[in-house]
């Protein structure tokens, strides 16, 4: 019974970190994106943007905090497809509502962000990153 008791704490535990580090990803991308991939006003609402994205969110507080940084990532940042796919992905995290939901819309982001529109060094990180959002 013991071992029933702590195998269920873990599992609770891991999936409460989960729960808080989705939030910490979305920064973690943000922090690699070069400021010359973000319109100039990102400098004056990140800050307080931060702030909030290292606090425990929910899912719905990460959904918007995801919302919140793709709104400032430059056009030419982002494949040309995103173009077309955008207006669908804004719908679709605005009515995220899991974990889950929120992590697979920031791995879609992700994916259309152009190379050229992180640091050289995401290239080594990006596995682990979206292995850890899976």
């Amino acid at each position: 019974m013991k071992f029933i008791i702590l195998s269920i704490s873990l599992l609770w535990s891991f999936q409460t970190l989960t729960a808080q580090s989705i939030s910490g990803h979305i920064l973690e991308l943000e922090s690699y994106t070069k400021w010359d991939a973000v319109e100039k006003e990102w400098a004056g609402v990140r800050k307080d943007w931060e702030v909030q994205a290292k606090k425990e969110n929910t899912a719905v507080i990460s959904a918007g905090l995801l919302l919140s940084f793709e709104s400032y990532i430059k056009w030419d940042a982002v494949e040309t497809s995103w173009k077309k796919r955008r207006d669908k992905w804004v719908k679709e995290v605005e009515k995220a509502v899991t974990n889950a939901q929120v992590a697979a819309l920031l791995i879609e982001l992700e994916s259309n962000i152009k190379w050229t529109a992180v640091d050289e060094k995401w290239k080594g990180r990006r596995e682990a990153w979206i292995s850890e959002l899976k």
